[in-house]
């Protein structure tokens, strides 16, 4: 007997949010995802994760950087940069302070320029990141 799986449509997709950490030589900070994630194994993202409830988006980005990447950002020196899918927030922030110490969730770190994020056989990125930082970067 064959089973099918059915996802609910009605189903609400839950927020997250990200940060573009960007340093002074327009350098940008993408994590390498744990082989073992349930999302996107493997490959190249930005710092960031779900919006807990109650919390607010700016929030959620500057802690799941914390968590993350052991990086502190003010947030008055974070800026909202653009909402897509209608539930994922992204934002810049271009100061911030502490050496980075990588949580389980990530496997590398680099900080990326123009030259790398075309590199598609080294750096497998996530959807839509490819695009969003040749807007940023260019």
């Amino acid at each position: 007997m064959a089973f099918k799986i059915f996802t609910n449509p009605f189903k609400k997709k839950r927020k997250s949010a990200h940060v573009y950490l960007i340093r002074k030589d327009r350098k940008i900070l993408l994590l390498k995802r744990s082989f073992t994630d349930t999302w996107m194994p493997g490959k190249w993202g930005l710092p960031g994760g779900i919006v807990e409830p109650g919390e607010n988006p700016r929030a959620a980005a500057i802690r799941e950087t914390k968590e993350e990447t052991n990086l502190n950002i003010e947030y008055k020196n974070i800026s909202f940069y653009l909402v897509r899918e209608k539930n994922s927030f992204l934002f810049i922030a271009r100061e911030f302070s502490g050496d980075i110490i990588l949580d389980h969730e990530s496997q590398d770190y680099m900080w990326a320029g123009f030259m790398d994020i075309d590199d598609r056989r080294k750096y497998d990125l996530v959807p839509h990141l490819r695009t969003e930082l040749r807007k940023l970067l260019f």
